[in-house]
């Protein structure tokens, strides 16, 4: 089993790098590489290239850009008026075509401004013979969780076709950071986006003519409404101790921090 690190960043979380990689460094083990795809900017591929040699993480460094996925978009997709807003819709695409760019059987994806805290082996943590989907159910979503229900819950009704309030989808699939997504999976889901909307996925999430879709919980209700599962467990998040309680969300949106700083600081111990 080849598990890689897949990290999709663009040149704006660039500065957020070096402490993903460092904590990876110290304390991640039971993986094969790091696989980092940014966009197609001039000079972002080798700022990236820059960033992995100052900041080792103790495994080899693959490097893919968005130009690998980048292909005409037929005229039924209709795409945000403004390009600056194709790369955050793009990248959710990318997240469910990470096969494109490294042939492990499966990757743990986090975000570039994310950290991993304590110590963990992550291909023994992510799978214990199984691969682990963690998901709670709508009604016990905290006060936190109402921008996320507000922003994806249209999508997801939208998604898994379930439009009848009597009969709507119960999980919530992201309610924690980190994401086990294996390659018959990933391959399965792209099938399914094929087959029932004639696009890729990154075509799928850049078509602003569809609701607004979440990419974890869009591929959760896959998983569970239209696979057989591909050999995943689901777990109850909040009802399980094999939670992953080794990542910390700096998120970037906040801006360099003096709390983002000191807890850099703390995890890292500079």
């Amino acid at each position: 089993m080849n598990l890689d690190i897949f990290i999709k960043t663009y040149p704006g979380d660039h500065q957020w790098l070096p402490y993903l990689l460092q904590s990876i460094r110290k304390y991640v083990t039971g993986f094969r590489q790091v696989v980092i795809v940014t966009d197609d900017d001039p000079g972002a591929g080798e700022e990236v290239l820059e960033i992995c040699k100052a900041n080792d993480p103790g495994a080899h460094c693959h490097l893919g850009t968005t130009t690998s996925v980048q292909k005409l978009i037929p005229e039924n997709v209709v795409l945000p008026p403004e390009r600056t807003a194709w790369g955050y819709q793009q990248q959710k695409g990318i997240k469910m075509q990470w096969d494109q760019f490294t042939d492990a059987d499966a990757v743990f994806q986090v975000d570039s401004d994310m950290m991993f805290t304590n110590p963990v082996v992550l291909l023994d943590t992510c799978f214990w013979l199984h691969p682990s989907w963690f998901r709670s159910r709508w009604h016990n979503l905290t006060v936190r969780h109402l921008d996320s229900i507000a922003a994806w819950w249209p999508g997801i009704r939208w998604f898994s076709n379930r439009l009848d309030p009597e009969n709507y989808y119960p999980w919530y699939n992201m309610p924690m950071m980190g994401w086990v997504i294996t390659r018959e999976a990933v391959q399965g889901f792209q099938k399914h986006v094929m087959d029932t909307y004639g696009q890729t996925p990154v075509e799928l999430f850049m078509d602003v003519g569809k609701p607004h879709l979440s990419v974890y919980n869009t591929f959760g209700v896959y998983l569970s409404d239209f696979s057989n599962g591909h050999g995943y467990r689901f777990l109850i998040a909040g009802n399980s101790d094999n939670m992953f309680h080794f990542l910390h969300a700096n998120h970037s949106w906040s801006g360099m921090t003096e709390k983002a700083k000191a807890k850099i600081a703390e995890v890292l111990g500079t």
